[in-house]
């Protein structure tokens, strides 16, 4: 029987976490590990933890969201908070679904 079951993941694939790096309206950088991405009614959210100066995990459980959209006139994506009160708390309901409750969300 343990012969038929196969292995999900690829020998080859890279398990290395997803960081990125985000400038804040002051200048100040921080870096970011992804933690998740979904699409709800047409847009796209990424669910993000603040990585710690020392290059630890951030271990408050605190999470951030932003959507994703992209500029019309050169097609590239950029990050943007959600001002919409319904849309925030709809993306931090399917966020807290998808993650079971391990994080917190992030004000």
């Amino acid at each position: 029987m343990a012969d038929d079951i196969k292995n999900r993941f690829d020998e080859d694939e890279d398990f290395s976490p997803d960081l990125i790096s985000l400038t804040d309206d002051d200048g100040n950088e921080q870096d970011f590990e992804v933690l998740d991405a979904l699409e709800l009614n047409g847009n796209t959210y990424i669910a993000l933890i603040p990585i710690n100066e020392d290059g630890s995990d951030n271990e408050d459980g605190e999470y951030v969201v932003l959507r994703v959209d992209t500029d019309e006139e050169n097609n590239e994506e950029y990050y943007s908070t959600i001002d919409d009160d319904d849309e925030f708390d709809a993306v931090v309901a399917a966020f807290n679904e998808d993650l079971n409750g391990e994080y917190d969300l992030q004000n």
